[in-house]
């Protein structure tokens, strides 16, 4: 029989084998790489998670790696031979291994970033598997083929073939309590690894059956070990074998397709070869082929392999699948529901569910559904028919159903009406006193010997729905409502309203009494307790939920509680929270308000508006791990890029730089959030902030000792471990030295005397202006022209003081600075004056920059009018508790070099003034250009003035600011509005023209 002939049989049998077959859908959160993604190549084989997290993949053009952003194909130039690699595996030591499908190619490793060989077997088949132990410098190898096992000894392969039975097929290897089990054609065989010695275990099942594949579960007792044959599963434990399932077939040919077995912490087996792949449930008895799962009936794979955070990858001819982590099995109308909307959930005393629809019921039975429609149904009115609750009571199933009635599901599956076709909307049930409570709108009735009476009634102004019925200890009734909050019953005749001063918390779902007597409230708001008779919000463990909670249900754990949301739900356990929804397995977002249950075998039902999920009980007992967080380098401003586990050293003109970073975890790569923190030597935050992105940038650093810190959280909200960088220098600047103090202080003398001259001048310009006040007014035109020149000859007077300070002095005191670095090698000198010397050097440095800029703006004539302006605000900002917020437009024209000083001088002193006396919050400064002129805006929030009794003020000589704002703009031809209210404010408005 030829290849083709075997291959039609084996899909034939497995048709057959499907058809019959009873196949549940557990919700596989399902992620395909294909091309699109980076892939090399559609046929992968194998794949394997190193000890960073990273995915590596043996494909059959050579190796891939995936770290969540980006998949890297390993070229010859990285040290990896082009050749068909069907197996990779990690060892003791954290060494990736590959093995060439052709055994003429030679076996590879990657040891300290560097890939090294073993030599080729030559002598055999296409191979299979491997297995390696031993050390870097003396490894050992076991490597199987269909017909052939082989082993290096660190020098050479031998070959162990002949210790087997004749016509032995080998399937595959695997380490367990140290020792090496071989999968055969003729049972399982260990192979010692210290004298290579062969040795059959009895495993005392059907005679002759083939062990197709075997598998340990990581982390696990090294003595289990799975065992997949043709037709079952085993578990082989001290030297026991129990049956895990049986009565399937994998196939009817054994000597050309790859067998694989996986099994998750969840106990869920995955299974199959390259035509087809299961996927079982131990722990519910769940089977399903997966190829259901993937819309691919035929859906075959080379192997899964279980990731770290047991995600499921699985290698195929098509590509690569990776099934997230879920710890929910859900149902939809496509397994059998009657729809994907469930309302409400409850079990039969025999551990059936009978779960709630919008149009009937569905009745689980072994996770088999059973549909039952109302009769009178109409789909274009869904909801009038939507079954709202359901209790047990006297082991009959009784439920309410909107504009329906009051029901009751009998025994052999037939409903009987209570009342039915009822004017007013039956809404909820409650089990009391061997009584059914039932409610209606405005009214509690009491059903008893199938009989409904009134219990209760309530007198409200608007008539009152509820949503659910409790009752708390002492026999206390609550009610909650969808607008006056909770009716509190204490007897039939004595009823009260607890409520909020928030309407949202009187919109209320769900009540839960805690072990403590805490009542707990689900409400539009949020989650709520009654705190002396009134609703207030509630936080459980520091646990605060502010959006809708539709039920409150314990878990089957004590004190643990399930929450209904509309976007999910949250477990809550020993004060730790866990919040689920389609991303990690729900069936879907919005809750329903009776859909949440618990059954009798402890697992855990939620119905949703997009179909049914169970939590299976243990679940909650596995902690995922936390994301892997790792921070690659940093890149300054030229590329260059530093190790950041080695203290860095940044010049002061890179002081911008970015941070590289990944976090591994491969649950939902594109939903990572990264919280990057810049700190300084004291450890104080200065920069922090949320992204996506895989890198964060720091800008304009000033000089110091810095270090990043980093965490991670996951689409799952498990957060990372917070992780450090070594520190990041950035050197201070050459003025910044000693020397340059020293030489200051001459310069501070001169510049003394430079200044005692300028404010002399401005004296005698004021007495010059009063006299001008006093002159007609022809010599006051004259006069103010003298006056425009003293000014000229000021900011002239300053502009060379500034230069012959920055010229002179700075050349001087470079020189200095090198004879004193000379000097600092010197080792007679004493570190504390030195050190002394230093610190008030820096201090007058900045003394002497501040006092250069304030004689003249020399970065007027290096940037312009307009960088100076924003300088000049970023320097106050930093120096000044209140904020300034500059808008710098268009600047394409310029004014004569003396009108952008006298600009600049105007708007320095607006500022400063503002600063001084205006007791702002924020100013904020405005610079654009129009057609012909050139406009500044300062506005304050601050206390403001009268206008009236500052230029009264100006009269007597006191107020010279706004005086100084008022001449210069005057001397350079530009219009000035100055407006102020008390309490609201200053604006100061300059409008200068381009022609002089």
């Amino acid at each position: 029989m030829n290849l083709f002939f075997r291959r039609l049989i084996i899909q034939i049998s497995l048709i057959l084998f499907i058809t019959n077959s009873d196949v549940y859908t557990q919700n596989l959160n399902i992620k395909t790489y294909t091309y699109k993604d980076g892939l090399p190549t559609h046929s992968f084989f194998d794949a394997v998670q190193d000890t960073t997290g990273r995915m590596w993949f043996a494909c059959s053009k050579g190796l891939t790696v995936y770290d969540g952003f980006e998949w890297k194909f390993l070229s010859v130039d990285e040290g990896v031979p082009m050749a068909n690699y069907i197996k990779i595996e990690l060892d003791d030591e954290g060494r990736i291994w590959a093995l060439p499908k052709t055994p003429t190619n030679s076996i590879i490793f990657r040891d300290k970033n560097e890939w090294r060989k073993i030599p080729p077997i030559l002598n055999s088949s296409v191979t299979l598997d491997m297995k390696m132990w031993g050390s870097s410098s003396n490894p050992k190898i076991s490597v199987i083929s269909r017909d052939s096992i082989f082993v290096f000894n660190g020098i050479k392969w031998d070959s162990y073939t002949n210790s087997f039975p004749e016509s032995t097929l080998f399937f595959s290897i695997d380490f367990s309590n140290d020792q090496l089990y071989v999968s055969t054609s003729t049972g399982l065989y260990i192979m010692l690894k210290e004298n290579f010695k062969i040795n059959k275990v009895s495993l005392k099942f059907q005679a002759d059956e083939s062990i197709l594949s075997i598998y340990t579960r990581p982390n696990a007792n090294n003595t289990d070990i799975y065992i997949l044959t043709n037709y079952a599963i085993y578990e082989y434990t001290n030297n026991e074998i129990n049956l895990i399932l049986e009565n399937f077939n994998i196939s009817t040919s054994l000597e050309y397709q790859h067998f694989f077995l996986a099994v998750d912490q969840f106990d869920n087996f995955y299974f199959g070869n390259d035509i087809i792949t299961f996927h079982y449930n131990n722990r519910n008895k769940m089977f399903q082929l997966l190829g259901k799962s993937l819309n691919d009936k035929s859906f075959g794979a080379s192997g899964v392999y279980l990731d770290r955070e047991n995600n499921k990858w699985i290698t195929t001819f098509r590509g690569i699948v990776k099934l997230s982590n879920s710890p929910f099995f859900s149902f939809y109308k496509s397994d059998g529901l009657l729809s994907n909307e469930v309302s409400s959930i409850e079990q039969f005393d025999d551990g059936r569910l009978i779960i709630g629809h919008n149009e009937g019921f569905s009745i689980l039975t072994n996770y088999s559904f059973n549909k039952y429609m109302f009769d009178n149904y109409n789909e274009f009115f869904n909801q009038d028919s939507r079954v709202l609750d359901m209790v047990n009571f006297n082991s009959e199933i009784y439920f309410t159903a909107a504009k329906l009635g009051f029901g009751k599901w009998s025994n052999n599956n037939i409903i009987k009406w209570e009342i039915k076709n009822s004017n007013y909307q039956f809404l909820t049930l409650k089990n009391f006193k061997d009584e059914l409570l039932v409610y209606k709108i405005d009214t509690l009735f009491k059903f008893k010997d199938n009989n409904l009476s009134v219990y209760s009634t309530f007198n409200h102004k608007s008539r009152i729905g509820a949503r659910e019925i409790t009752v708390v200890k002492n026999d206390i009734i609550l009610i909650a409502t969808n607008g006056i909050g909770l009716i509190k019953i204490n007897n039939r005749y004595n009823n009260s309203v607890i409520k909020s001063y928030y309407n949202d918390y009187n919109n209320a779902y769900a009540i839960f009494e805690q072990n403590d007597s805490t009542i707990l409230v689900g409400t539009k708001g949020g989650l709520c307790k009654i705190q002396d008779s009134i609703l207030v919000p509630y936080s459980i463990k520091n646990l605060a939920i502010n959006e809708p909670i539709y039920f409150i249900e314990a878990g089957n754990k004590p004190g643990s509680i399930w929450f209904g949301l509309d976007k999910g739900a949250i477990y809550c356990e020993d004060g730790k929270a866990r919040r689920y929804d389609p991303n990690s397995g729900l069936a879907g977002y919005e809750t329903n308000r009776h859909a949440g249950f618990l059954d009798s075998k402890g697992n855990f039902w939620i119905g949703t508006d997009n179909g049914l999920s169970m939590f299976a009980a243990g679940n909650e007992d596995i902690i995922p791990p936390k994301p892997l967080i790792d921070i690659l380098y940093l890149e300054d401003r030229e590329f260059n890029k530093f190790d950041l586990r080695n203290k860095i050293q940044l010049d002061y003109n890179h002081n911008s730089f970015a941070i590289h970073f990944r976090c591994l975890s491969f649950i939902d790569e594109s939903n990572i959030k990264f919280f990057p923190k810049l700190l300084d030597s004291d450890g104080e935050v200065i920069e922090e902030f949320e992204t996506k992105e895989k890198s964060a940038r720091f800008s304009n650093l000033l000089p110091g000792s810095y270090r990043i810190e980093l965490s991670a959280i996951n689409s799952n909200s498990i957060n990372s471990n917070v992780i450090s960088s070594n520190i990041i220098t950035v050197d201070s600047p050459f003025y910044y030295s000693i020397w340059f103090f020293i030489l200051i202080i001459g310069g501070l003398v001169f510049i003394g005397f430079s200044v005692q001259k300028s404010i002399s001048q401005k004296k005698y310009a004021k007495l010059l202006e009063k006299e001008v006040k006093e002159r007609t007014s022809e010599l006051e035109k004259v006069e103010e022209l003298k006056s425009k020149a003293i000014y000229e000859n000021i900011e002239n007077d300053r502009k060379r003081i500034s230069r012959d300070l920055h010229d002179g002095l700075g050349q001087i005191l470079t020189s200095a600075k090198l004879k004193l670095e000379t000097f600092q090698l010197s080792k007679s000198i004493d570190d504390k004056q030195f050190s002394g010397s230093l610190d008030l050097i820096k201090n007058t440095g900045q003394t002497l920059r501040k006092i250069v800029h304030n004689l003249h703006p020399l970065e007027i004539e290096k940037y312009g009018l307009a960088v100076s302006i924003e300088m000049m605000c970023n320097e106050m900002n930093n120096d000044s508790p209140i904020k300034i917020v500059s808008q710098i437009g268009n600047y394409s024209r310029r004014l004569s070099k003396k009108n952008e000083v006298m600009v600049f001088r105007i708007v320095q002193e607006a500022l400063n003034n503002a600063i001084r006396h205006s007791n702002a919050k924020e100013i904020n400064l405005i610079f654009w250009e129009s057609i012909g002129n050139l406009h500044i805006t300062i506005i304050d929030d601050g206390c403001g003035f009268d206008l009236a009794d500052k230029l009264d003020a100006k009269i007597k000589g006191r107020h010279f600011g706004l005086v100084n704002i008022n001449q210069r703009a005057n001397f350079i031809g530009a219009d000035l509005v100055i407006s102020s209210k008390i309490n609201l404010g200053t604006t100061i408005k300059l409008e200068v023209p381009f022609n002089e």
